[in-house]
């Protein structure tokens, strides 16, 4: 945006010096060309470029960036793309203790009065990953949230028993409020689900407040909650006629999150759990790993999704339904070569397209789930996993070109952070070249905000079911909003 802002100034001074020159022409300007304005273009608008609007690009729109629509990003849609904004309920404890997302800063945010008696105050609890304890009246304050653009709130919340609430109110815990979380019943203290909230206009920054409601009871525990702008079924990126009167001469298309991989017939997405151990489960393979809470947390939301592979196991229900137990997850193997526990198997890009992809594993994927580097990790070189990790993104994406592939930054482990940590810096940069190349591919967090002192069993490599818990959350904040209802 900063570059047109210096061609429109360019243009605007090249057209005040042309008001000093004599006019050849027979129009009524002081430029030599033969429209009626003052700069040296043929359109009838005072700026440098080649439309009929007023600012300084040719896209046919009033707003000075590249697209063709009138908001302030560099996509042809009609939304401000407004990322969602999470924080970890464990940040009214400060910064150091959860993953507050940038919202909030050092360790002035705990202030929790709540009800007389220790009982009643909230706690940290579930490995210092959850809220609870949270009692009628007692609250969480949240500092410096800029509320600006965003449209509703959700909380990952657990109750057992209806009637439950939290209120979000500003800068006090009486102070105005702007949104009512009903908390559903759960079914106990340990599963948790998604309630959302629709949020009164509030705008600027503020200390945000999560009130437990005054009824006498424990609300609900919690986990987490989210800032963001509720978007229509097929987002907002409709691309819509400008209201200008120049035509459009962009050509931008969408390759961010705004892509739907699912069906719209009614049938189930198609999810290829793709890795190593960590994705088949091991750790807690009775719950499948990640992919049980995962499955339970698509159920309750009232989403269609299946999973494919070539392996299978897992639970025979979740939450109440028929669990599909295909996976690609290999044990001890790497992203294309040989490691230290893979018995002779160059990696689980041997698996793409077959048998990963045949029609006995479950046929094409919509959605790819791709964690795969912690076994590659014992051989320190992060810049030769990156060059695996993108050989192998691309080997999925030509398989499948109408795929959504979400790579994960994979999950801390002590012995191996030397080299995890720049391979992990390293994705997001893979993944937006990869995206501006055409291919649909977008990048998960399950690094940061992961404790493997809570959330490891003892190998000191495999989540337990804490951590599962955790990746699962992370895998349906990244696809939940694109499954089919």
């Amino acid at each position: 945006m900063g570059g047109w802002t210096s061609l429109w100034m360019v243009c605007l001074v090249s057209a005040l010096v042309g008001c000093t020159g004599a006019d050849s022409g027979a129009q009524s300007d002081a430029d030599s060309d033969a429209d009626s304005d003052s700069d040296g273009d043929s359109d009838g608008d005072s700026d440098g470029d080649t439309d009929s609007d007023s600012d300084g690009d040719s896209d046919g729109d009033s707003d000075a960036d590249s697209d063709g629509d009138s908001d302030a990003d560099s996509d042809a849609d009609s939304d401000a793309d407004l990322p969602p904004l999470r924080i970890e309920a464990e940040c009214a404890w400060g910064a150091d203790v959860g993953d507050c997302n940038g919202a909030v800063e050092g360790g002035t945010n705990a202030a929790l009065p709540g009800q007389d008696g220790a009982d009643s105050i909230p706690l940290l609890k579930e490995g210092d990953q959850v809220v609870g304890y949270f009692y009628a009246g007692s609250w969480l304050a949240f500092p410096g949230i800029d509320l600006s653009g965003y449209t509703h709130v959700a909380a990952y919340v657990a109750r057992d028993g209806a009637g439950g609430s939290f209120e979000v109110r500003l800068d006090a815990p009486d102070g105005e409020l702007i949104g009512t979380i009903s908390v559903p019943d759960t079914g106990d203290w340990s599963t948790f689900q998604q309630a959302t909230a629709e949020l009164s206009g509030a705008t600027g920054v503020h200390t945000v407040y999560l009130v437990s409601a005054d009824n006498g009871t424990y609300n609900g525990d919690v986990d987490w909650i989210e800032f963001f702008v509720e978007e229509a079924p097929d987002d907002t990126e409709t691309d819509d006629p400008d209201t200008d009167t120049g035509p459009d001469t962009d050509t931008d298309t969408d390759t961010d999150t705004g892509y739907h991989p699912c069906p719209t017939d009614g049938s189930p997405c198609r999810i290829l759990p793709f890795g190593d151990s960590i994705t088949f489960g091991v750790g807690d393979e009775g719950n499948a790993g990640y992919r049980g809470p995962l499955f339970g947390m698509a159920v309750t939301a009232g989403k269609e999704i299946t999973f494919t592979g070539s392996l299978s196991n897992g639970p025979a229900e979740v939450s109440g339904e028929s669990f599909p137990p295909r996976n690609e997850g290999h044990s001890g193997w790497g992203i294309s070569t040989v490691t230290t526990w893979s018995n002779g198997n160059a990696g689980i890009a041997i698996r793409i397209p077959s048998p990963a992809f045949d029609s006995s594993s479950g046929g094409l994927p919509h959605i790819v789930l791709l964690h795969i580097g912690t076994n590659d990790a014992t051989e320190p070189d992060a810049d030769k996993m990156i060059d695996r990790l993108e050989g192998l993104v691309i080997k999925v994406a030509d398989a499948a070109p109408d795929a959504l592939i979400v790579v994960a930054q994979i999950i801390p482990l002590d012995w191996a952070n030397s080299t995890i940590d720049p391979y992990n810096a390293a994705i997001p940069g893979m993944v937006q070249e990869l995206s501006a190349a055409g291919r649909h591919v977008m990048t998960v967090d399950m690094n940061t905000g992961f404790n493997p002192s809570a959330m490891l069993t003892g190998d000191n490599i495999h989540p337990n079911g804490a951590g599962y818990q955790f990746m699962a959350e992370r895998w349906y904040a990244a696809i939940g909003p694109l499954l089919p209802d």
